[in-house]
């Protein structure tokens, strides 16, 4: 039984590891209205949110037109995080009218995957079932009671 509750600890120490990297590892680029948010993106894939109240964004590309994308807002407990590959040569020009969190490289993948319903599935039963199998075994040692 220690064996099986020293991997869970060790796996829930992972599981949050790797959401505290895709969560927290973002670059926050600030903006408004007025002023917006600019990123500029040199074409690897990355994962974008923008912020709750922002508006549109667009992207344009070094040399081409400015076109829009829909990019999930972070209003919510699970806002949504969208992945960006690009469809382009070379650089591109990423406007928001508000804030805007970026992830890039290995931080994307894992903000893409802490962003999944299994991830959040994997760590529930992580934590339901050693407590589950703790009570069933307490349960069964216990002496059976005389009316």
């Amino acid at each position: 039984m220690k064996r099986a509750l020293a991997l869970t600890v060790a796996l829930l120490a992972l599981y949050a590891a790797v959401y505290a990297v895709g969560a927290f590892s973002g670059t926050y680029v600030s903006g408004t209205v007025r002023d917006p948010a600019i990123y500029q993106w040199t074409g690897d894939t990355i994962a974008v949110q923008r912020k709750a109240g922002a508006r549109g964004c667009t992207v344009t590309p070094d040399g081409g037109a400015e076109e829009a994308v829909e990019i999930g807002s972070s209003k919510g407990a699970f806002g949504a995080v969208t992945e960006l590959r690009p469809w382009f040569p070379g650089g591109a020009m990423i406007k928001c009218q508000g804030g805007l969190t970026v992830w890039t490289g290995r931080a994307a993948d894992l903000r893409l995957i802490t962003r999944h319903p299994l991830f959040f599935t994997g760590a529930s039963l992580l934590i339901s079932v050693p407590i589950l199998l703790l009570v069933i075994r307490r349960r069964r040692n216990q002496p059976a009671r005389n009316p």
